[in-house]
């Protein structure tokens, strides 16, 4: 009974990271102190074990294990509806799971007063390997709700490394006259294993996470640098404007008194020309907005692209700038790329704000070369609108909104909209 005892124990704590990875799928945001996270785990390990040690009765077992599972999701900020339906959630993964090992075991009824000690260790094993691997599956859904791409190996390994666990432990328990001392060190390097190869797989994805991070702070620099060299240059090229303008219209108006009316008009379309020298597209006073407008068109013209835009929105609004610099940058060099592949180059963008919510529209010519999959368009000829779309998708989608894509013949249209965005 006390080999039963270590192992159920170790597979407990095993659990624990199982259902780590579920509060991960479920929660956002955790909003308390590292002691009391380790703390709510550490209460669960220990009434658990307490349970099976003293009781070991089914009913006990579940609302130990409900009481416990609802204490660590006091870790993340949510409703309380939510918090009792991912208690319920993780709950429901846990009792399939115990069923289909119930199952495999050839055990046909499960009684809630009585203890059914599975046959032998293997069992308690089983269950806390298949809960990992349900746990995994889990992740890797949610990543694809989130547009995360997940990579083939980290699937592959989601289904090989908990199953060839499981086979393992079973070659491992059908080896006679190994000593018990033997059998808990290989089930804990199992364990190990398992919990090693996809902690570094998920250290990994955050070190790529915050590489992009990094890359798209160090564009939003860019392009804050940018506009600010647009407004000190237009703030000195107006200082310089208003202290020859008088001498400036002077001339102009000798050229009507001599009844020289085209040089004058020539002459004062020079004149407006020098107050729109740095091509200023957006001057909202938001200058997230303004700033990567500015510099992905800034040099739209020389490239011979006719432009219509036309951007309204407050100067403080409830959207990150890092969700900016995604939708704005990605949809904008997409347009780009696609219009120098036709003779007649056209660009419209439009933004509005109404009652606290954003709409983007953005028209561009292009030359009709469109592929889908599944319906849905990924790519267009090379450098198409495909590219960096999952990640505008994932954007969009933390303001409840939507992306719709269309096109004609030779035009190609994105509507944006993002809900909730008053400050």
């Amino acid at each position: 009974m006390k080999f039963h005892w270590i192992i159920h124990s170790i597979t407990t704590i095993f659990m624990m990271f199982s259902i780590s990875k579920l509060m991960k799928v479920y929660f956002e945001t955790k909003i308390t102190s590292n002691n009391f996270y380790y703390f709510t785990y550490i209460v669960y390990i220990f009434l658990t074990i307490s349970a099976f040690t003293f009781f070991d009765t089914p009913i006990v077992n579940l609302f130990c294990t409900l009481g416990t599972i609802f204490l660590i999701t006091l870790n993340y900020r949510s409703s309380w509806l939510k918090k009792f339906s991912a208690v319920f959630f993780i709950y429901f993964f846990m009792f399939t799971t115990d069923l289909l090992v119930a199952k495999l075991l050839g055990i046909q009824y499960i009684s809630v007063s009585v203890s059914n000690v599975y046959q032998g260790v293997f069992g308690y094993i089983a269950m806390g390997l298949m809960f990992y691997f349900e746990a995994l599956l889990a992740q890797n859904l949610k990543n694809i709700k989130k547009h995360t791409q997940n990579s083939i190996i980290f699937w592959i390994s989601s289904f090989v490394v908990p199953l060839s666990s499981i086979y393992l432990t079973v070659i491992l328990l059908s080896i006679p006259q190994l000593k018990q001392i033997s059998i808990i060190s290989a089930i804990i390097i199992i364990f190990l294993i398992n919990i090693l190869t996809f902690y570094l797989h998920d250290s990994l994805a955050n070190a790529y996470a915050e590489k992009l991070k990094y890359s798209l702070l160090e564009q939003e620099k860019e392009y804050y640098y940018n506009q600010c060299e647009i407004m000190n240059k237009s703030t000195e090229e107006l200082k310089s404007f208003k202290h020859d303008v008088k001498n400036l219209l002077s001339t102009a108006i000798k050229y009507i008194e001599q009844n020289e009316t085209s040089t004058a008009k020539d002459y004062l379309k020079k004149l407006t020309g020098k107050t729109d020298t740095n091509r200023i597209y957006s001057n909202t006073g938001n200058v997230a907005f303004d700033s990567i407008i500015n510099y992905k068109l800034r040099n739209a013209e020389d490239s011979n692209i006719s432009l219509n835009v036309n951007v309204s929105v407050p100067q403080k609004i409830n959207v990150e700038i890092v969700d900016i610099v995604i939708i704005l940058g990605n949809l904008l060099d997409n347009a780009l790329n696609a219009v120098m592949k036709v003779q007649k180059r056209q660009i419209t963008l439009k933004i509005a704000f109404s009652k606290g919510n954003v709409v983007i529209n953005i028209q561009n010519s292009f030359d009709n070369n469109v592929k889908y999959v599944n319906g849905e368009i990924v790519t267009i000829t090379g450098e198409g609108h495909g590219y960096g779309l999952k990640n505008v998708r994932n954007a969009i989608e933390k303001y409840s909104g939507y992306i719709k894509i269309d096109h004609t013949e030779n035009l190609f249209s994105v509507d944006v909209f993002l809900y909730g965005c008053s400050v």
